[in-house]
């Protein structure tokens, strides 16, 4: 027995057992921890994960992710052209644009083919009121300069037909026009499969 475990009554029994305890529940958590993600992949399951700068949500062939969601009086971005554009509510006095950052990857299907149109996704407020994606396109507006905070934006919206082979995946803008009072708690995904990203607990 002694040589299987140290002697407790001893300061450097005591050490040692404390150190072996520590490694034993280390050990224990990395293997609960890999049963765990095993367990998901193998159900096909979907869920919710946490990432520093936003959401996830794995469905069956696609992932969706919303890494960036903010309010803005406007959206300004630069087209491959060089042209200046804008974006701005229809109904300025009571509405603000709410801006996604979306990313959609495809690691489970060998090409997906994807239409983002006004059906193509969603924000829900927190009075489940629910506020479709905007054409990027129609509501646009020409700006002979760079419109103030063009730069926070970058991208131009998200639009169109795109094709997602396997293992590859597309970021850009997807722009609502919500109430100013209203609070965006829910993104919504129904291109091919319905995927919800939710911002607040249910």
């Amino acid at each position: 027995m002694n040589q299987l475990f140290p002697r407790l009554h001893t300061p450097a029994g005591r050490a040692k057992a404390h150190r072996q305890s520590i490694r034993f529940r280390q050990a224990v958590a990395v293997l609960l921890a890999l049963a765990s993600v095993l367990l998901l992949v193998a159900c096909g399951g979907v869920g919710i994960i946490d990432v520093e700068r936003g959401k996830y949500v794995q469905g069956r062939t696609l992932t969706v992710g919303v890494t960036n969601l903010l309010k803005a009086p406007h959206l300004g971005y630069q087209d491959a052209n060089g042209l200046h554009y804008v974006l701005r509510p229809q109904n300025p006095q009571a509405n603000v644009l709410a801006v996604a950052k979306v990313t959609i990857a495809n690691y489970r299907s060998t090409r997906v083919l994807m239409h983002i149109d006004t059906t193509a996704a969603y924000v829900d407020d927190d009075t489940n009121a629910r506020y479709p994606v905007i054409d990027p396109n129609e509501r646009r507006q020409e700006s002979p300069s760079a419109v103030k905070d063009e730069d926070l934006f970058g991208k131009i919206p998200m639009w169109g037909s795109i094709e997602l082979p396997q293992d590859f995946q597309v970021t850009g803008w997807m722009v609502f026009e919500i109430p100013k009072d209203r609070q965006v708690v829910r993104f919504g995904w129904e291109q091919g499969e319905n995927i919800v990203v939710r911002f607040t607990e249910p």
